[in-house]
């Protein structure tokens, strides 16, 4: 994704040009979208087992979980204000509660219209409050032009330990910071939402998201040594999507880790989100 980097700039130097933090906000959401156009993860790798469905808002997986009382907990919530295409896929089905993995904007922009509990780790929950707190370059860039919208529903804040229950599905909160100080992975069953902590982006290989959109790249590291000693199998990242046998490449990653020169070799090319849901444009 090295071409991503001057792309975002591009953007940003537009979306600086237009008044207002919600047209901001718009304009880098629309340009986002193009982008995952032009080089889109393949949809097969959206499909989880257990009845868990996916919706891509704007280059951005939302995880929908179903609950046996015929609700829903969602897994990030995207990068449109409105959240048109998650609300076109959960239909009448309630929301019981809002996992985020963190609080960049692409992964909370729909908690501003979804009316529901937010869990996010606490050192991300300022966000949600209007307050920007992220300094890697192209966050930090994103929220001076553009802002994040104040989350609707309540905000509990987390610092991994934690377990969510609703219904029959229980989440497990685990801290991984270093993309941002407040990531959050939640393992459901043997599958772990990654969000941005853990990517994995050609589906043969685990990164964190890259230098300029991640704060502490080594402790983002640290973080995935961690996770040698959780019980997953399944990987579902927030804009690629599923890797089975996780742990397999997990091994890999954590060795990478100790050259300093292959800690920023992330594939010369790869997608750079999921492929649009046709209600979320």
């Amino acid at each position: 994704m090295r071409r991503a980097p001057a792309l975002v700039v591009v953007c940003a130097v537009v979306v600086a040009l237009t008044a207002g933090c919600a047209a901001s906000r718009e304009l880098g959401a629309r340009a986002f979208q193009a982008m995952t156009r032009l080089h889109p993860s393949p949809l097969d790798r959206r499909t989880l087992p257990g009845g868990i469905e996916s919706v891509c808002s704007r280059g951005s997986i939302t995880w929908i979980v179903p609950v046996d009382d015929g609700g829903v907990v969602l897994v990030d919530t995207g990068f449109d204000d409105e959240a048109r295409a998650i609300r076109h896929a959960v239909g009448d089905r309630r929301i019981h509660g809002i996992l985020l993995t963190h609080a960049h904007l692409d992964h909370a922009a729909g908690t501003a219209t979804l009316d529901a509990p937010v869990w996010v780790g606490r050192a991300d929950a300022p966000a949600l409050r209007g307050q920007p707190t992220f300094p890697a370059l192209y966050p930090h860039l994103g929220e001076a032009l553009g802002g994040i919208p104040v989350a609707k529903g309540p905000i509990h804040e987390v610092d991994g330990g934690e377990v969510v229950v609703f219904g029959n599905r229980r989440f497990s909160a685990i801290a991984v910071p270093g993309h941002t100080r407040g990531s959050t992975a939640w393992l459901l069953d043997d599958v772990l939402f990654g969000g941005d902590a853990v990517q994995a982006p050609m589906g043969d290989g685990l990164y964190p998201a890259p230098v300029g959109f991640t704060e502490d790249l080594v402790q983002a590291y640290a973080s995935m040594r961690r996770l040698r000693d959780v019980p997953f199998r399944t990987l579902a990242d927030a804009h690629y999507g599923v890797l089975d046998d996780a742990h397999t490449y997990l091994r890999d990653a954590v060795e990478r880790d100790h050259d300093d020169a292959t800690r920023r070799d992330y594939p010369t090319f790869r997608p750079v989100g999921c492929g649009d849901d046709p209600a979320g444009t």
